[in-house]
């Protein structure tokens, strides 16, 4: 893993992946959410009290007014990332189609909702 400091990322580069993973030791604080729009949210870690998976196909983030829903498919492993604080970002994927290998990590859709959203 030389030259990513330890962070595994799906289809092997960030543009075509839908997550990262820090695999090694270094402690995460954040993780950001790119959006299809074209936003970029960074959440800490610090906020991230309740993690609410349903049926592996929808992901639900509560903390201090905000709330994040992801939806897709395999995301029994998102939970356990950030359970583990090891998930660096998750991304929408460019469509709703869902290409990817069964058993692989597919995000539909992100919405965000809450007091900290501007």
């Amino acid at each position: 893993m030389k030259g990513n400091n330890g962070a595994y990322t799906s289809g092997g580069s960030q543009k075509k992946s839908l997550y990262g993973v820090e695999k090694g030791n270094r402690f995460v604080r954040r993780f950001r959410l790119f959006l299809r729009n074209g936003q970029v949210i960074s959440i800490p870690y610090a906020l991230l009290p309740i993690v609410i998976l349903e049926a592996d196909k929808s992901l639900r983030l509560k903390a201090h007014g905000l709330e994040v829903t992801v939806k897709g498919r395999s995301l029994h492993k998102v939970e356990e990332w950030l359970n583990e604080e090891k998930l660096l970002w998750l991304k929408e994927a460019n469509t709703d189609m869902d290409d990817t290998e069964e058993y692989e990590v597919f995000i539909k859709s992100i919405e965000v909702e809450g007091d900290l959203m501007l």
